[in-house]
């Protein structure tokens, strides 16, 4: 149990949040896509 091991353990904790964060974030777009998909054509605006 070193210094490496240490930081090595940060590092994962690092990329676990920064993962979580970025699903998130993916769950969150796939939400709005789904729901704006379930909206009926006329009530969304016309797409440019």
């Amino acid at each position: 149990m070193g210094t490496d091991c240490f930081g090595f353990d940060i590092g994962m904790k690092n990329t676990a949040s920064s993962l979580r964060l970025g699903l998130a974030r993916l769950d969150w777009t796939h939400a709005v896509a789904a729901a704006m998909s379930f909206t009926p054509q006329h009530i969304k605006p016309p797409a440019r």
